[in-house]
């Protein structure tokens, strides 16, 4: 499934390189996008709101306004509510039940980019003001403010209970404890900012960032182990399996294609075309 600029959500089957579904409702980009059951996911777009859709039905069935900025990422909390982080600096918890907002953070002194629940009860955000910030979700009590970066930072996945792996303008991974907000880890190689990184298996990441190119590396030998060139620049990506990666181009406004990636092979397994501007988001659908 796939959220670009053009407004549209699409999902795809790769496999056979078809757009099988489009759905229609945000009046701006679609930056984020997640899978809350088999049933229905969620997007979040520049248009400031958050929408739930009936991935069968293509129904729209709640639209949340609450926040006054970009919402930028969704996380699914263990405890039902739905987590959302945005240009507004803000957290917001909402009632996928009721529609209701439960809770919000004024979290971050920027954007917030990312959030992760690392254990039950615990999310982990991180922001363009370059920290990360660890929190308790029952009571909305920052645990833990870590300064990670000295410059900002673009994205982060779940290493384990206790590691969050982040990139940035920095140009390196960092590998960091939430618990005693130290840095255990650092990947080297990138030349430019990292727009974007995902965790394949304890020992794989693959990595996407300011060079037209996608980087695998071995997280026990902290070595970029593939360099898959491309022709134009990436942006977002999501995990299909341990071997294949999908990328989304970003472009000018001329038409962005998603690229289906063996990271072991370097093989171009699929190209999908149907957008007609840069690719901002992507979740596997099964």
């Amino acid at each position: 499934m796939s959220g670009c600029v053009d407004r549209s959500i699409k999902v795809w089957n790769w496999k056979q390189k078809v757009c099988t579904k489009s759905f229609l409702g945000h009046t701006n980009s679609v930056y984020a996008l997640l899978l809350l059951n088999d049933d229905e996911f969620a997007s979040g777009s520049g248009d400031n709101t958050i929408k739930i859709w009936n991935i069968n039905t293509g129904q729209c069935l709640a639209t949340f306004h609450e926040h006054t900025g970009c919402v930028k990422c969704l996380c699914k909390l263990s405890n039902g509510l739905l987590a959302s982080g945005a240009d507004d600096k803000q957290i917001i918890f909402w009632n996928l039940k009721t529609f209701k907002v439960e809770r919000k953070l004024a979290a971050h002194n920027e954007e917030v980019k990312n959030l992760i629940e690392i254990q039950p009860g615990k999310l982990v955000s991180c922001s363009i003001d370059r920290s990360i910030k660890v929190w308790d979700i029952n009571n909305g009590t920052c645990l833990q403010s870590i300064t990670a970066s000295t410059s900002y930072i673009n994205c982060m996945d779940k290493l384990d209970e206790k590691h969050v792996l982040i990139g940035g303008g920095e140009k390196v991974v960092k590998v960091f404890n939430i618990e005693n907000g130290q840095c255990t880890s650092t990947l080297v190689g990138h030349s430019g900012a990292i727009w974007n990184l995902v965790l394949m298996s304890p020992k794989t990441l693959v990595t996407i960032g300011t060079e037209p190119s996608v980087r695998v590396w071995n997280l026990e030998t902290k070595e970029c182990t593939r360099i898959i060139s491309h022709p134009r620049k990436l942006l977002p990506i999501c995990k299909i399996s341990d071997q294949l990666v999908a990328c989304g181009e970003y472009t000018e406004g001329d038409g962005g294609a998603i690229h289906v990636y063996n990271i072991f092979t370097g093989d171009n397994m699929a190209t999908l075309h149907g957008h007609t501007h840069s690719i901002r988001s992507l979740v596997f659908v099964k």
